[in-house]
């Protein structure tokens, strides 16, 4: 079906060719030989999230909500390379725990994150004493900033 004239249509559950042009059911053959036949141009169609991901752009919520490695190595100095619950020693990677979760618009900003490691990072997400260590949370970065606020650390649309 390249002509972009033809239809596929069914009546009474039998399937059968339309010409939009002659306005009649046709067959393959008579559309074949049809001296007003009209290609179809394909458009070669694109995945907008697979060019996103090629070329680096990103939506703006998701850039805001990122973690990006500079303020990851800001954060883990910051921290002494420990984790601020437990106090257990822990690598770069671990500088990725949100006060206010990204689910909740929370930035990727230092002054919104904080060194954990695997267990308690497990444990602030999904943990009883969630509301205990969000306090405690609270408070450490309060300690560690003149200015905070948990207003500035949430993600606005501009």
């Amino acid at each position: 079906m390249n002509c972009i004239n033809l239809k596929s249509k069914s009546k009474k559950g039998r399937k059968y060719i339309y010409c939009n042009l002659l306005k009649q059911e046709i067959t393959f053959n008579n559309c074949n030989n049809c001296e007003y036949k009209e290609y179809k141009i394909k458009k070669r169609t694109i995945n907008k999230k697979y060019c996103a991901k090629i070329k680096g752009h990103k939506h703006k919520l998701t850039k805001a909500t990122d973690i990006p490695m500079k303020v990851k190595k800001i954060v883990w100095e910051r921290d002494k390379h420990r984790c601020i619950y437990c106090h257990t020693p822990v690598p770069l990677s671990c500088a990725n725990s949100h006060y206010i979760k990204r689910s909740q618009l929370g930035l990727g900003i230092p002054e919104n994150i904080v060194c954990a490691c695997p267990i308690c990072h497990d444990k602030y997400d999904f943990g009883i004493n969630v509301q205990g260590m969000i306090n405690y949370t609270r408070k450490y970065l309060k300690s560690k900033y003149e200015i905070w606020s948990e207003d500035m650390l949430k993600y606005k649309k501009s």
